[in-house]
């Protein structure tokens, strides 16, 4: 609707011809595979927000009752109506300077890339039949779930291939502990963790791989549903904590 009618109703007031919606139809959808990739890598995972928050809940529900509540990316027909008025001002200013006439095509093209991101999300997620021309993308977005500094494409990587799936601000090495992996917290880092490791109701497993700056933060939850954020450092694979440098149970590097 958001993308439908405002196409509709300027191909009609400006007398688009079908070159026009071609062409349209084109930049449109390289401008909704490059949004989609700036708002989720840049918003969605911009740690400390809203939107990272609301982002985070998704992450974390991955094989969880609650996954289906917290898959849709535009969580409500208000943020759907800005998400398309913020795209969509600029490009109807454009085209009426320059006298263009190809923004119906670009609203057309907006509205079906997001409605097939959405579908696909949605399929990907809850496991439900994609076409075979589709098939990588589960794997493709799941791999997303696992190390959440790559892929922030759903289903057309093209951004992802040319702008990087990780920058090089973000020199950054596999995670040492995977989703649904049972962990500890080590009891021999500090206080605060000796404490939550005792509060805590085994098994602790990864809810959520967050990727931020150069390390890694994990969400993890306990049997009881307690859930919190920790740094990688703090995490092991072992009851009894870390045990030299390497840590010869999780492996991770000890200072």
């Amino acid at each position: 609707m958001c993308g439908g009618l405002p196409a509709l109703a300027l191909g009609i007031l400006f007398s688009t011809g079908l070159p026009q919606w071609l062409v349209g139809f084109g930049v449109g959808l390289l401008w909704a595979s490059l949004f989609e990739y700036a708002y989720h890598r840049f918003l969605l995972h911009f740690l400390g927000t809203f939107f990272a928050r609301r982002h985070l809940e998704h992450h974390a529900s991955v094989g969880t009752p609650t996954e289906a509540e917290h898959v849709n990316f535009g969580s409500s027909p208000i943020w759907v109506v800005v998400l398309f008025a913020i795209n969509g001002i600029p490009v109807v200013a454009a085209d009426q300077l320059f006298g263009l006439r190809i923004a119906p095509g670009i609203f057309l093209a907006f509205a079906i890339y997001f409605i097939t991101v959405e579908e696909v999300h949605w399929r990907i997620h809850l496991e439900e039949w994609l076409p075979p021309v589709l098939g990588v993308s589960r794997a493709y977005h799941l791999a997303h779930h696992a190390r959440p500094d790559a892929r922030f494409n759903i289903f057309l990587p093209l951004w992802d291939v040319l702008l990087g799936p990780v920058g090089k601000e973000f020199p950054m090495v596999d995670p040492y502990f995977k989703l649904r992996q049972e962990v500890h917290v080590v009891r021999n880092h500090c206080a605060s963790c000796s404490q939550l490791e005792s509060q805590m109701q085994h098994p602790i497993t990864v809810r959520a791989i967050l990727a931020y700056g150069e390390g890694f933060t994990y969400r993890i939850e306990d049997a009881k549903g307690a859930c919190f954020n920790i740094n990688e450092g703090w995490l092991c694979s072992s009851a009894s904590g870390h045990e030299s440098s390497p840590c010869v149970f999780c492996g991770q590097s000890v200072t």
